[in-house]
C-alpha cells in the first residue's frame, strides 16, 4: 500500500459547480482531465489498495480515500467531473476524462488539512495532479489518523439526542425585604460611616446614599 496525494483540479475548473470535488466523493472515483499521455498516464501508478488524499487547491485536503482498482486505460469523452467545454479548452484535440474508482471513508470538507497544516507536518505542498508521498508516509499516516479521530468524535456527539441549550424554565424566588425601621435604628445608633474604610457616605454623597 502506498500514499499518493491526488489533485482536484480546481485551478482548470471555470464552469459551475465550484468546489467541483464534492462530485467525486458522492460518486466513488478520482479523475483526471485533458491529454491522455500527460495527465491520463500518471493514474497507472495507482493500485488497489492504495491511500489518496484530495487535495484542493488554496483550501488543503478535503477527503481521504482508498483506491479500488487500478485504472482501466480508458478515455471518457463524455466526462463526469469536467464540463464538455472545459475539455476542450485544454491544450489537446484529443482531451478526455480518466478516472479511477475510489472508496472516500474520510471526508473533512467541512474541516480540511489545511495548507498552513501541511507545510508545517510535511515541509511542503503539494501541487502535482498525483504525488507519492514517500519520505513522509509516517507523518501523513499520523495525520489521517487523527483527522479520523477528530471526525469521529464530531459524528458521535452530532448522532446523540439533541441537546437544549437555553430552554425556558419557570422558577420560584422568595425574596426578603430589609426593614425600614430597623435600617432607620442601626444607622442612628452606629452612624453612616463604613467601618472598614470610614468613608461616611452620606456625608460625601448626600442623604440618599446614607
Amino acid at each position: 500500500m502506498n500514499y499518493f496525494f491526488v489533485n482536484s483540479d480546481a485551478n482548470s475548473l471555470r464552469d459551475p459547480p465550484r468546489p467541483r470535488y464534492p462530485i467525486l466523493l458522492e460518486r466513488g472515483f478520482f479523475a483526471a482531465g485533458g491529454d491522455r499521455a500527460k495527465y491520463g498516464e500518471q493514474l497507472r501508478v495507482l493500485d488497489s489498495g492504495d491511500v489518496v488524499l484530495l487535495y484542493e487547491n488554496g483550501v488543503g485536503v478535503v477527503a481521504v480515500g482508498t483506491v479500488l482498482e487500478p485504472w482501466d486505460g480508458v478515455s471518457h469523452p463524455s466526462p463526469l467531473y469536467y464540463t464538455a467545454s472545459e475539455l476542450r479548452g485544454f491544450d489537446s484535440s484529443a482531451s478526455a476524462e480518466f478516472r479511477v474508482a475510489v472508496d472516500w471513508f474520510l471526508d473533512l470538507s467541512a474541516a480540511p488539512i489545511g495548507v498552513a497544516t501541511l507545510v508545517e507536518r510535511l515541509g511542503y505542498n503539494p501541487r502535482k495532479v498525483i504525488h507519492r508521498i514517500v519520505a513522509k508516509r509516517p507523518a501523513i499516516a499520523s495525520l489521517i489518523e487523527e483527522y479520523r479521530d477528530a471526525t469521529a468524535l464530531v459524528l458521535e456527539i452530532t448522532s446523540t439526542t439533541p441537546l437544549n441549550e437555553g430552554a425556558p424554565e419557570n422558577r420560584t424566588t422568595v425574596a426578603y425585604e430589609r426593614s425600614r425601621a430597623a435600617v432607620a435604628l442601626c444607622k442612628a445608633h452606629f452612624g453612616t460611616a463604613c467601618v472598614i474604610c470610614g468613608i461616611d457616605f452620606g456625608g460625601r454623597y448626600g442623604v440618599e446614599f446614607a
